[in-house]
């Protein structure tokens, strides 16, 4: 079922499209994607949009009014989405300082809301749980402990009866979220988007940069060997990183 594109829906895309342009990244566009299920080839399949964003083209705001008219046509609600998700950016201030706030997630069709207090001791690691990252995981840990910080994982916690629950909380309460993307890991695809989607600060690590999604390559991501070297200047990466972003932020809960 088509949705005719009158006077008022256009006007209200024309807004929106203004705004996702001065604020959406790859990542939103991936959250956006992902929870507008099969509509979501309209963005991912798109030949342009991701590549001109990540490009600076020229042609990047009239691929994102086609892509936001394709979407309206075949469902009205997704401006409903987009413009919650616009709105929890732009309560950001741009920074993502804030200490407090109302989060927003958004899953399966809905729009939960998680209210937290975001703890800037606090580090998520998304990763594959398997014995051989256990060396890797030891060395976030460090990383995290050297920098004044506690590393959590999902398998941390149990406080819902539903595991993503608990991943989304974590997330959402976490100051910064280390990913690794080292064998294309879905769970780990799906709460980076997660991460973005909240505004996180996302380091991103890998052992191939092949395993880097194609629309999260132009974010700066640590390469490393899992090995006893490799891993000792990964730990040293991952603490330089914090650092900074803890300086820009102003967590300041260690003495550099």
């Amino acid at each position: 079922m088509h949705t005719m594109l009158d006077a008022a829906r256009i006007q209200r895309i024309t807004r929106d499209k203004d705004q996702v342009i001065e604020l959406f990244d790859a990542g939103d566009w991936s959250m956006l994607a992902t929870y507008v299920g099969d509509l979501g080839g309209y963005i991912t399949g798109h030949s342009r949009l991701l590549r001109s964003l990540s490009f600076g083209d020229e042609d990047y705001p009239a691929c994102v009014a086609e892509v936001l008219a394709n979407l309206v046509r075949k469902d009205e609600k997704v401006l409903d989405l987009v413009e919650s998700m616009l709105r929890e950016k732009g309560s950001q201030g741009g920074n993502g300082a804030s200490q407090t706030g109302l989060q927003t997630f958004f899953g399966a069709g809905q729009v939960h809301r998680i209210e937290q207090t975001i703890d800037t001791s606090l580090v998520t690691a998304m990763m594959p749980f398997r014995p051989d990252f256990d060396d890797v995981r030891e060395t976030m840990r460090q990383a995290c402990a050297n920098t004044g910080r506690t590393l959590k994982a999902a398998d941390d916690i149990w406080e819902s009866s539903v595991l993503i629950q608990d991943v989304i909380n974590l997330i959402a309460t976490s100051c910064m979220v280390i990913v690794d993307f080292t064998g294309k890991n879905p769970n780990v695809f799906y709460e980076t988007g997660v991460a973005h989607a909240l505004g996180k600060e996302v380091i991103p690590i890998t052992q191939s940069l092949d395993d880097v999604p194609f629309d999260l390559q132009h974010h700066r991501v640590l390469r490393y060997d899992n090995n006893t070297d490799g891993r000792m200047q990964l730990q040293a990466k991952l603490e330089d990183r914090m650092k900074t972003i803890a300086q820009q932020h102003g967590w300041f809960t260690w003495t550099f």
